[in-house]
């Protein structure tokens, strides 16, 4: 078992990553999120639906599926999180 500093070392390498900011790993998923949360609900409840059911299921798939989607883009956006090192980290 490693002490508590070595683990919170390593975890603090998984976590922050060192790329800079920029429109590829930053814009561009952004987007994509949001044009999701915009056409999901739409997509899985309709507009004409007058059904309550309907709608709260509507809006419960489509919160799983951003949560979804949204750390599927942190895992393939991150190389750290994939296992492989980026360029600047030790």
């Amino acid at each position: 078992m490693l002490p508590l500093c070595q683990r919170a070392n390593r975890i603090a390498r998984v976590v922050i990553n060192d790329q800079p900011i920029s429109f590829l790993n930053s814009g561009i998923p952004v987007m994509v999120l949001a044009a999701c949360a915009i056409l999901l609900p739409r997509l899985i409840a309709g507009v004409e639906t007058w059904s309550q059911r309907m709608l709260a299921a509507g809006i419960g798939l489509s919160a799983l599926g951003l949560l979804v989607l949204g750390a599927l883009i942190g895992v393939t956006r991150n190389p750290a999180r994939r296992g492989t090192k980026s360029k600047g980290a030790n």
